[in-house]
């Protein structure tokens, strides 16, 4: 086969012969990770979302939107909308049911705190946190404390010591 040949054909049909050299395996790892590199650039690369331009922008089915306000407020809301998305999770509100420290009686009690719930709440979503030295036991997921207090006033009966208590980085799908 002449170099002529080669020409007419693509690559994947190449005798793999042809590919081999000193530095073949080499140039293959090269290649590779370039390819991954590049998969890698592409799927995690977040663009800055720019709300306000796709706000302006306007497509001939669609009216047309006008802002006036100053430069520093959209840099603000960009800055803003940056940091947010770099958060795991957002802040919101839960049910502190049981809260005390020790060692194993602790851990006893806020097991059985956490089996009554189960059994009297048993679509709520409970959680049993060792937050050293404090065995906690919290209930529900609410954004904000309005939301929480109807349900807050359905456990003081049977747990008078619960309170609703912030809590930073709840998933969304928690909601």
């Amino acid at each position: 086969m002449n170099c002529s040949t080669f020409l007419h054909y693509p690559f994947w049909l190449y005798p793999k012969r042809i590919f081999k050299s000193k530095y073949g395996g080499f140039m293959k790892k090269i290649l590779f990770l370039l390819l991954i590199l590049s998969f890698c650039n592409n799927f995690f690369s977040q663009e800055k979302r720019n709300v306000f331009a796709t706000i302006r922008k306007s497509e001939a089915s669609q009216g047309k939107v006008e802002i006036t306000q100053h430069n520093e407020i959209e840099q603000l809301m960009l800055t803003y909308i940056t940091y947010n998305s770099k958060k795991q999770g957002i802040e919101g509100y839960r049910i502190q049911v049981y809260s005390e420290t020790g060692g194993t009686k602790a851990r006893q009690g806020a097991e059985n705190a956490r089996t009554k719930l189960t059994n009297d709440f048993p679509y709520e979503k409970i959680s049993l946190d060792y937050d050293e030295p404090y065995w906690k036991v919290r209930i529900g997921y609410f954004r904000n404390k309005h939301e929480a207090i109807p349900f807050l006033h359905k456990i003081k009966p049977h747990f008078p010591q619960s309170h609703i208590v912030k809590t930073a980085n709840i998933k969304p799908e928690y909601f």
